[in-house]
């Protein structure tokens, strides 16, 4: 009994993010019946949702497309062959100009104010029930976008300690 509980405990280590998320899934479908006593509150919060993800995704997108539009390299015109691509675009350093930082400022309040309006209205519109997946859901997204902006923002203000770690 002691060996096959080490071997699950070994498991759910090794594996945590995938339970986390098949739990996540599960409490997700197994809420689904209580979203019939909230139709009515989701269809009538649509609107706004809809407009605020159209507002945050048109800020993360035109976000990216500034901070392409700052790479002088990126404008060219031998930007769709692959060549140039890896050696060009992936494998140099970026130049984190004026419009760079506004385009990933702009680009990083896009992608948190997303996950900022899906939490709001989750918990504005949905029952009880899909509130806790939906904001897990938010959450890591969040979470990823802040983990990644972490790091981008630290290679463009200190890029002599991004290169050595």
């Amino acid at each position: 009994m002691e060996k096959s509980s080490s071997r699950i405990k070994e498991y759910a280590k090794n594996h945590r993010f995938s339970l986390a998320l098949g739990a996540l899934a599960l409490s997700t479908v197994v809420s689904i019946p209580a979203f019939a006593s909230h139709e009515h509150a989701v269809v009538k919060a649509l609107p706004e949702v809809g407009v605020g993800l159209a507002v945050t995704e048109g800020m993360f997108v035109g976000g990216i497309g500034l901070m392409a539009a700052s790479q002088k390299k990126v404008l060219t015109k031998e930007i769709f062959s692959k060549k140039y691509i890896k050696e060009e675009i992936l494998g140099k350093p970026v130049d984190s100009n004026r419009g760079f930082r506004a385009g990933l400022g702009i680009n990083s309040v896009g992608a948190l104010g997303s996950g900022l309006v899906v939490g709001i209205g989750a918990i504005e519109a949905l029952p009880p029930a899909m509130i806790v997946p939906s904001l897990a859901l938010a959450g890591l997204d969040i979470a990823a976008t802040v983990a990644i902006r972490y790091n981008i923002y630290k290679a463009i203000n200190h890029p002599d300690e991004a290169q050595h770690s």
